[in-house]
């Protein structure tokens, strides 16, 4: 397994990877809990699939119990040693009150580089498909004490030092996801902040990242927890483009800054990244 885990720190710039793989784009490795599966065995399992197919986590993104965060945490570093990676909390119950509902790990088979923010690893770098990339979770203002607007003003703000960090801008943000504690008592409120904050910038893709909006609790607490992934073509034909939707119209045209999809079009091959079936 190909890994490369320089830890930065805020003002440090991040190594390139010194290649680019035949990797290209990333893929998901989606596990749901067996019958009677622990916290420990689904993270074995995880790391089996890591091994087997030579990929490295780029995100980890647990769908599972708030009290599960801890010993997931645990279970993690006793199975893979440390976690150099960003881990992205969506509070969520499984159907039989198992612990975990599902655990998704964004891979990548190639060297990836790591970004570390206040001790903390928060992104991975990597080049495939003829751009580099990077990819953040775990994302919060983790300041709960503020209105909900300014919690939303301080997460696209640490968002945008993380993507500074990497060598990246927001404008080239393609996609984000958000997870919102009790999304629909204040998405208006949220997406006039992120609307004020999108409206400086001019997106390398020519329209607003695709995204997904996800009710949920994270372990800090907070009103609002992120992950983000941007691409900066380094070959002619490559990029990200609006997919529109033909049964919807689009986002925008109601005032919600966001995009319905977003295609990756790469050395690779393409690749759609399109929002859940949510507010965005």
């Amino acid at each position: 397994m190909k890994l490369m885990t320089s830890l930065l720190h805020r003002g440090s710039s991040v190594p390139r990877p010194a290649k680019e793989t035949t990797g290209g784009l990333p893929v998901t490795i989606t596990l749901i809990p067996h019958a009677g599966e622990g916290i420990l065995e689904i993270v074995r399992r995880l790391a089996r699939q890591v091994c087997d197919q030579e990929v490295t986590i780029l995100n980890l993104l647990v769908f599972g119990n708030i009290r599960a965060h801890t010993p997931t945490g645990d279970a993690l570093r006793q199975v893979f040693g440390r976690v150099d990676w960003p881990v992205t909390w969506v509070e969520g119950a499984a159907c039989d009150d198992a612990p975990i509902a599902g655990i998704q790990a964004f891979v990548f088979a190639g060297d990836v580089g790591r970004i570390s923010l206040a001790g903390r690893v928060v992104a991975s770098v990597f080049t495939g498909g003829g751009a580099e990339h990077c990819f953040i979770g775990g994302l919060s203002p983790r300041v709960n004490q503020i209105s909900r607007a300014r919690q939303t003003e301080a997460a696209l703000e640490e968002l945008q030092t993380v993507l500074a960090l990497a060598g990246f801008e927001l404008a080239d943000t393609i996609r984000t996801w958000f997870f919102l504690a009790d999304l629909l008592s204040w998405y208006g409120e949220f997406n006039k902040v992120r609307t004020k904050v999108y409206a400086g910038v001019k997106f390398r893709a020519g329209s607003l990242p695709a995204s997904t909006g996800v009710s949920a609790l994270n372990p800090e607490g907070c009103e609002l927890a992120l992950a983000a992934w941007a691409l900066r073509p380094m070959k002619s034909g490559v990029g990200a483009e609006e997919v529109a939707s033909p049964l919807q119209c689009p986002a925008p045209a109601y005032g919600s800054s966001f995009s319905r999809a977003m295609e990756i079009s790469s050395a690779a091959g393409r690749q759609l990244l399109r929002k859940f079936p949510s507010p965005g």
